[in-house]
């Protein structure tokens, strides 16, 4: 048995859809579907979501404040 192909980035759709638009005689809403998710980030998963968000954290710079005598 053949393993599934692994599913497409969004990208991928997203330029396949446009391919397909254009082939089809339609660039208008080729266009319209690129402009639409161009926008738009990335998905991540929620461990990927929080690995950013921990990151984020761990390089904002830090206040110290020093105690006078």
């Amino acid at each position: 048995m053949a393993s599934p192909r692994p599913l497409p980035c969004p990208d991928e759709l997203d330029r396949a859809t446009s391919d397909i638009l254009l082939a089809q005689g339609r660039p208008e809403l080729a266009t319209q579907v690129r402009r639409f998710v161009d926008p738009m980030l990335p998905p991540k998963t929620e461990k990927e979501r929080l690995a950013a968000s921990l990151l984020q954290c761990i390089r904002k710079p830090r206040v110290v404040e020093h105690l006078l005598p």
